[in-house]
């Protein structure tokens, strides 16, 4: 059985190369990503939008018990203001590692395997190898049937 994923987790798993376990080139993935966890915040309730101003609300405090989404959350909940939903996506984007965190959690779901490598002999660097496809192949199925067939499409794969 396929484990259950995040949005921003699906998200990743679109933008890795599944054998060599690096971002496709010309990706700008950080920023889906980061509109991913917001995104997963919106679905479990944990935020809201403040539609005409763009506005993030904190509406539940309670943690959501994925780490990496819970780190970013928590930026949201102690800021000092009110933020604007593009000034959240910029920021986590450009945040911690978020994309090595999630991938990080993924390889502990066992979907993907955790790597270092050394480029040029000097440089360290993470890959991601998928080790278990069905996750990803299941996303696809789910797109393709949205994308090609008639009739309602769900919120998680309309957001996705």
């Amino acid at each position: 059985m396929a484990p259950s994923l995040t949005f921003p987790e699906e998200l990743l798993l679109f933008a890795l190369h599944d054998s060599a376990g690096t971002l496709l080139a010309g990706t700008h993935c950080q920023f889906g990503i980061a509109a991913g966890v917001l995104a997963e915040l919106l679905y479990q309730n944990r935020i809201s939008l403040e539609v005409s101003r763009q506005i993030v609300n904190v509406e539940d405090r309670t943690p959501t018990g994925n780490a990496a989404i819970d780190e970013c959350f928590i930026r949201i909940r102690e800021a000092r203001r009110r933020k604007r939903l593009q000034h959240w996506v910029t920021t986590l984007s450009n945040g911690s590692d978020l994309r090595h965190n999630l991938a990080g959690d993924l390889a502990r779901k066992g979907v993907l395997r955790a790597e270092e490598d050394k480029t040029l002999l000097i440089f360290r660097r993470k890959l991601y190898p998928e080790l278990y496809p069905q996750p990803e192949l299941a996303l696809i199925e789910r797109m393709g049937r949205a994308i090609f067939e008639e009739g309602e499409v769900d919120a998680r794969t309309a957001v996705t």
